[in-house]
């Protein structure tokens, strides 16, 4: 994963190392769509995967809609809809 200015998270609180807001921050989330412009799927497993990380880690512990739409409703926000022929 790439990205800008060391924008990673910082665990157990799950913090982004640079700017110290809940990671995935913008500038994180910015730089893994580019990332994974042509996988949204293989972004959105990816993501799927941190938050089973983070919900073992982070305390207070968030409740399951604020972790689903911080870990993956932006990543599948992304999604191109499908032409249907």
């Amino acid at each position: 994963m790439t990205t800008p200015d060391g924008h990673l998270p910082d665990q157990p609180a799950w913090t982004c190392g640079s700017c110290g807001k809940d990671w995935p921050c913008d500038p994180a989330r910015e730089a893994l769509a580019v990332e994974y412009r042509d996988d949204v799927v293989m972004l959105s497993i990816w993501m799927g995967a941190q938050l089973g990380l983070a919900v073992m880690e982070i305390r207070p512990r968030p409740t399951p809609q604020e972790l689903y739409h911080r870990f993956i409703a932006w990543a599948l926000a992304l999604r191109v809809p499908m032409e249907v022929e």
